[in-house]
C-alpha cells in the first residue's frame, strides 16, 4: 500500500479510536461528528456503518463479547449490533457542555475516558476531566482540568500511561 493510499476510504469528519477486534478479525472506529461506527473485515472487504441518534466517541472490546463505549455523556455497554449503547454512568451531569472524547481499555482490563468542554470560553466554563470505568458500574475521576484527552495508550511493560 502506498502512503497515500487508503484502507478504508471514507467520508468521515471525525474519525477516532480505531480498535481490532481479533475474535472477528476485524477493524472498528468511530465518526464522532457524523454519530456513526464503522467496522471493517479486510479477509473479506466487507464493511458496516451503525448510524447513532447520538455521538458514540469511543470503544473498547469487553471481555464479555460486546463492546464498551462512551458516548456523548455517559460510559455504557454496546451489544455490538444494535442502535442503541446501554448508558451506564453519565460522571458528569451538571456540566451539560462537556462531551466524551477518546477511550481506551487498559492493562488493567477497564475503560479509560477523558471528557472536554466544547465552549471556547475555558474560563467562564471548566476544562474536561479523566476517568476509569470501572466493572462496567463506577466511574472514578482520575485527573480534572484537562482541556481534551487524546491519543490514550500505554507503554509495553505499562509503567507509563500516555495522554
Amino acid at each position: 500500500m502506498k502512503l497515500t493510499e487508503s484502507l478504508v476510504p471514507s467520508q468521515n469528519r471525525l474519525g477516532e479510536g480505531p480498535i481490532w477486534r481479533q475474535k472477528e478479525q476485524a477493524l472498528y472506529w468511530v465518526d464522532i461528528h457524523h454519530k456513526l461506527v464503522e467496522r471493517y473485515h479486510p479477509a473479506s472487504g466487507e464493511r458496516k456503518t451503525w448510524h447513532f441518534p447520538y455521538a458514540i466517541t469511543a470503544l473498547g472490546v469487553n471481555a464479555k463479547g460486546g463492546f464498551v463505549a462512551t458516548s456523548e455523556k455517559s460510559f455504557g455497554k454496546w451489544n455490538g449490533r444494535s442502535l442503541k449503547i446501554e448508558e451506564i454512568i453519565n460522571p458528569e451531569p451538571d456540566l451539560p457542555a462537556n462531551r466524551f472524547n477518546d477511550g481506551a481499555v487498559g492493562p488493567d482490563g477497564y475503560f479509560w475516558a477523558g471528557t472536554m468542554s466544547e465552549h471556547v470560553d475555558l474560563e467562564t466554563y471548566p476544562p474536561g476531566s479523566f476517568y476509569r470505568f470501572v466493572k462496567n458500574v463506577t466511574a472514578s475521576c482520575l485527573e480534572n482540568n484537562l482541556f481534551i484527552s487524546n491519543g490514550l495508550g500505554w507503554s509495553p511493560d505499562q509503567k507509563y500511561f500516555y495522554l
